[in-house]
């Protein structure tokens, strides 16, 4: 029990929260977090839990072949995991983006700087 105290504290000292909120990779972390509680209450098979299932179907077989030097089945089970985490990175962060554009705070705050735009006060 203190060894995963001790982890998770570790984690939180070398990964701290992200200072910009507006990046690709803090879209991914926050989407995968939205992500799975959306799995948790409602369980559903979408594409992103096929990517998932791509991903993690793909890595046996690649390390056993890269266990007993085949190049060509590693080569092409390491692309196809690249490829479908990427995907499923692009995917998720979408997501999440368009999760902050559709809640209501987001849209009034986009609705205000609309208004700050078009007004004669605005500096630009």
């Amino acid at each position: 029990m203190a060894l995963l105290f001790y982890g998770q504290w570790l984690i939180h000292l070398l990964f701290p929260k992200p200072g910009k909120k507006e990046n690709w990779f803090t879209y991914v972390v926050f989407g995968k977090k939205l992500w799975l509680e959306n799995f948790m209450k409602k369980p559903k098979l979408d594409l992103s839990l096929v990517l998932n299932i791509i991903t993690a179907t793909s890595f046996i077989p690649s390390i056993y072949f890269a266990y007993i030097n085949m190049f060509w089945p590693t080569l092409y089970l390491s692309t196809l995991m690249y490829i479908s985490k990427l995907w499923y990175a692009d995917k998720i962060a979408l997501q999440y983006k368009n999760y902050l554009i559709l809640r209501p705070r987001s849209i009034y705050i986009c609705f205000l700087a609309m208004t700050f735009m078009h007004s004669s006060t605005f500096p630009f």
